[in-house]
């Protein structure tokens, strides 16, 4: 007899990359269960039982993707500490990075947000909490509000696609960030 439990989280993960696949593809306006089901080759009733309905499914991806954020953001701080380093500076690196934006993913997830304003909570919570640690842990927390929104511009530019710079000039100033991050966290 199947471990149900073990065999949960796995069936739950191929239909979050099923829905994901759909949104990254077609469209967050294309997600519905049956191109979920069409595309994980689970049951209507197999991802009903996971996912009871769209919103389901888009708060799923938007939970993962956040997870996989906090998971990062909790590396750099071991990192940070091994390191003996600040660890607020690790925390700007890792939101400085763009991996998180590479896929159509976010894009799509903005675009269902328009709709669903509270599918992007998750995102708001993370990075509220995140400035807040942030704040405490700079000695100028004005010039640390500065870095952040710097960042947040370089990630919108990166959501949306502009292309106005290049990956050059993207990472200089992200280095310069970076830099300037240090003197904020000693």
């Amino acid at each position: 007899m199947p471990d149900t439990q073990s065999s949960k989280p796995n069936t739950r993960e191929a239909i979050l990359d099923a829905a994901e696949a759909v949104v990254t593809e077609e469209g967050a306006g294309r997600l519905t269960i049956d191109a979920v089901v069409a595309r994980s080759g689970f049951s209507k009733g197999g991802v009903l039982y996971h996912f009871p309905s769209k919103i389901a499914l888009l708060e799923g991806m938007v939970a993962r993707l956040m997870g996989a954020i906090e998971h990062d953001l909790e590396a750099a701080e071991t990192a940070a500490r091994k390191a003996g380093e600040p660890v607020a500076s690790h925390w700007l690196r890792v939101i400085a990075d763009k991996r998180h934006l590479e896929s159509d993913l976010p894009v799509a997830l903005l675009a269902a947000s328009a709709e669903q304003p509270h599918l992007l909570d998750p995102a708001r919570a993370l990075n509220q909490r995140l400035w807040e640690r942030i704040r405490e842990a700079s000695n100028d927390p004005i010039q640390a509000l500065i870095l952040l929104l710097v960042i947040d511009g370089l990630s919108f530019n990166d959501l949306i696609k502009f292309k106005q710079f290049t990956d050059a000039d993207r990472a200089a100033v992200k280095a310069r960030l970076i830099a300037m991050s240090e003197d904020l966290f000693q």
